[in-house]
């Protein structure tokens, strides 16, 4: 079971640092061309990324008020559908 603070360390190795960077380079070109993205769409555009990892890349980049969730699926989270976009500044 997926559990951010166990994964975000992983994000800070070396061999996931490029990762991580590629990444957030793919959110915000999605963001730029839509202003915002799914989480189904970028999976799909960043495969080398494993699930957790990939999990751990949205938490982070929440965490850094980069972005923010639109919406989780009633019932619980769909992380296929989970829709993201540029934070606004308050």
């Amino acid at each position: 079971m997926y559990n951010y603070q166990e994964t975000k360390p992983l994000l800070f190795k070396e061999e996931n640092q490029k990762k991580f960077l590629e990444f957030r380079d793919k959110v915000k070109k999605l963001i730029e061309k839509n202003n915002y993205f799914t989480s189904l769409e970028l999976q799909t555009k960043n495969p080398f990324m494993d699930g957790h990892l990939r999990l751990a890349a949205y938490d982070r980049l929440i965490e850094l008020k980069e972005i923010e969730e639109l919406q989780l699926v009633k019932g619980g989270i769909n992380y296929n559908n989970r829709i993201f976009r540029k934070r606004e500044e308050l």
